[in-house]
């Protein structure tokens, strides 16, 4: 269940087996249908996802109501407002899906947690590098 996301941080830093424990303790496992919304624009990000199956759109909408995508999210790959959420203000993108789809989930309050915890573990060597 982990080996994608495990795979994916060891690029970034190396954690002991306990450290690996810990964080996947974290996580919670979420899935959402075709077109569901994640966030929508103007709401704060509690959460930064993984994914282990299926894809996701990031996008803004102009003052007309067009849609511009920002970027397609496929698995392993990370998805969140990155502002918004280290922030906890209000965000400016939209994150919806576009197949089904499958997430490992961290919230703001562990993520809060893990980077006490794990401080080799923080935002810009893991998180920062797939979320825009």
């Amino acid at each position: 269940m982990y080996e994608l996301i495990d795979k994916n941080i060891s690029k970034h830093i190396d954690l002991a087996k306990e450290e690996l424990d810990l964080f996947h303790s974290m996580l919670t496992v979420k899935k959402f249908k075709k077109k569901e919304f994640l966030l929508q624009q103007g709401e704060v990000c509690h959460f930064t996802g993984f994914i282990t199956k299926g894809c996701i759109k990031n996008y803004v909408l102009d003052e007309k109501g067009n849609e511009f995508i920002l970027y397609f999210a496929i698995e392993d790959w990370w998805v969140g407002d990155i502002s918004s959420f280290f922030e906890q203000i209000p965000g400016t993108l939209f994150i919806q899906t576009v197949e089904d789809t499958e997430l490992l989930m961290l919230d703001y309050r562990k993520s809060e947690q893990l980077f006490k915890e794990i401080p080799k573990f923080d935002a810009t060597s893991v998180f920062l590098s797939n979320v825009l």
